[in-house]
This record gives C-alpha cells, structure tokens and sequence, in this order.
C-alpha cells in the first residue's frame, strides 16, 4: 500500500527448533510463507538480538536489518529490600513450556539443594500439573502472576534461572538482573548475549551443573555487576532514543 514499515523480529516467527516442536518454520509451507512475506517485504527488520538477526538472514535476505536490543525501565525494575535465599524462573510462553525453558533441571536442582527455596512463575494448569509430581517441598510452581506481584519476587530472589533450550532475548532474565540477581543460564540462544560476564552458564539439561552454578551465584555478588550490564545495555531509554532515531530515517 506504499506505507514504510518497520517489523520487529522477536523469536518464533523466524525460529526453527524441530526437535522441540518450536518455530513458526517448523509449520507447513503455506504458514510458513506469512513470515517470509513480511520479512522479505519490509523496510527494515530489527531483531531483537544479533542470535535472532542470524536466524532472520538464514531464512531471508531483507532490504535491511539491523540489531534493536529490548529495553525495560529501571526505574521500575531496580533492587529494593533484602535477598533472600530464594531461586526462580519465569516460565510464562504460548503452548508447554517444560522443554523450551529447562524446567526439568530446575526442579532437579532444587531437590540437589533442599535448604533453598525455588519458584516458578507462569506456568499453566497442565505444566503445573506435569511438574508437582517431580517438585520437592522446597519448590512453588505458580501460575500466572501481575507485574507487581514479579517485580516483589524478582526484589527478594538472589538467583534467577533462564535454563532454557532457546531463548531469542530473554525479558524476565533482564528484568530479574536489574533488580539485582545473579544470573545463572544455558549458552544457548541469545542467553550469553544478554548476561555477558555477569552470571553463570550451565548445559541445558545438566541438573549437576546447574545445581552447583546456583550455589555458586547464591554466595556472590553478580547481581550487582548485572544490574550495571542492564542500566548500560538494556534500558528502555536507550532503546527509545535508537527506536526515535530508526523511524525518523526510515520517514525521510
């Protein structure tokens, strides 16, 4: 219709993931092609992470692409109180989410460290169902839950997990290290990315491993160096002022 436009890419619509039945390119041609459409089409794409541009140019070749990390307020989204000896995870997704977010080796790890308190925030009665057989009593698997109500866990935890098998950015784990948690993630997707030096890496399925990095991040003082990764990186103002300055030339 001859307007410009400007598409973020940000995950499943360039994501191919088949052995975990993940990605709008593990669907059939014909919905397959709607991405390809608007990825081809647009005047500029901006995924959310140099790990998703890369997915982007396997797929298409755009007019052009460039990185616009996410951003979040951390003003908002800052410490407050005391830590506690508490380790979470947000496993909020469309569809089952145990296999995409690690979730088996998170609630492994909490029965490996029976002193410590996990949660889990997000998940649907069915994930919820599937996983309280395998929780021990040192973990609260919730369901859905209101910013304010993340924001008052992610203040208290000193851990936050992202023990997933992809992640195309990772929002909850930004928002949980700028309120302070140390870090402890997979190396898979954008995950290093994101955390840099600041946390911890684990193999995704590892309970070991993971265990042993919780205990380590539970002790340090990483929260506070990825607090400093996000205010640098991943602030909402810095996003807005690259996003204002995008759409101006794209305009003219």
């Amino acid at each position: 219709m001859g307007k410009r436009s400007a598409v973020v890419a940000g995950g499943y619509d360039v994501a191919y993931e088949p052995e975990i039945d993940y990605g709008q390119y593990t669907l059939p041609k014909h919905k397959r092609m709607y991405a390809d459409i608007v990825l081809r089409n647009a005047d500029i794409i901006l995924p959310v992470s140099e790990f998703t541009r890369s997915e982007v140019l396997a797929r298409v070749r755009p007019k052009r692409i460039q990185l616009l990390y996410p951003g979040i307020d951390t003003d908002e989204f800052r410490p407050q109180g005391e830590k506690e000896d508490l380790v979470m995870t947000v496993a909020s997704s469309s569809g089952r989410v145990i296999r995409l977010k690690g979730l088996n080796s998170f609630i492994g790890a909490a029965a490996l460290l029976p002193g410590v308190r996990f949660l889990v925030v997000g998940l649907s009665e069915a994930d919820r169902e599937e996983l309280q057989s395998k929780a021990a009593e040192n973990v609260l698997l919730s369901g859905y839950e209101t910013q304010e109500e993340l924001l008052a866990h992610y203040q208290k935890a000193k851990v936050y997990c992202q023990l997933s098998y992809r992640e195309s950015f990772g929002m909850a784990l930004v928002e949980a290290m700028a309120c302070g948690c140390a870090p402890v993630v997979t190396e898979r997707g954008a995950l290093p990315e994101v955390v840099g030096d600041t946390g911890y890496y684990v193999p995704y399925g590892n309970i070991r491993a993971t265990a042993e990095a919780i205990e380590k991040a539970l002790s340090s003082k990483r929260g506070l160096k990825a607090r400093e990764r996000v205010e640098e990186k991943f602030s909402l103002k810095k996003r807005e002022q690259e996003l204002r300055s995008l759409l101006e030339g794209l305009s003219r």
